[in-house]
């Protein structure tokens, strides 16, 4: 869950640098971690929202919505504008339903007879990676602009 739910580590190391013993410890341990943000982090996601996070003179400060948030409205954080279900699912613990950013990861392999490991005479077969495709979906916006193919242009050449 620690890992899944973080926010960058740059957060909690403008506070910590303010404190003599609590900035090397902040500085060491959220280098690679990120730092957990108690109730930020228990925000719903939305696409349609922008938001985001800044230091300034060493406080964090966030920003949540153009216009603000009206009372009684539930908060929305978006934690990625383009990231798919899968980068939001190892980076935040949570996917969305109909994602427009989702790929879907392809890996494939082939096997294919080695003339070398029999000397010529065939009958030896070895597995070749042929590698991991991205597949987009046909609501991807990189689609949808005609700048990317649903099925990319590598994963033709490998199975042709």
């Amino acid at each position: 869950m620690y890992i899944s739910r973080r926010f960058p580590a740059a957060l909690v190391q403008a506070v910590g640098s303010r404190n003599a013993e609590l900035g090397p410890l902040c500085s060491s341990l959220t280098q690679t971690l990120g730092v957990m943000m108690p109730l930020m982090d228990l925000m719903n996601h939305s696409f349609n929202v922008t938001s985001g996070h800044a230091l300034t003179d060493g406080n964090v400060a966030f920003r949540l919505g153009s216009s603000g948030v009206q009372r009684g409205a539930e908060i929305f954080y978006n934690y990625g504008s383009h990231k798919g279900n899968e980068k939001l699912m190892m980076a935040y613990g949570f996917s969305t339903h109909q994602n427009r950013q989702d790929t879907y990861g392809l890996e494939l392999t082939a096997k294919v007879q080695d003339p070398q490991k029999t000397g010529g005479q065939g009958g030896s077969i070895v597995t070749h990676r042929l590698g991991t495709f991205h597949v987009r979906g046909q609501w991807h916006p990189e689609v949808l602009a005609g700048s990317a193919h649903q099925i990319p242009l590598s994963l033709w050449k490998a199975i042709r």
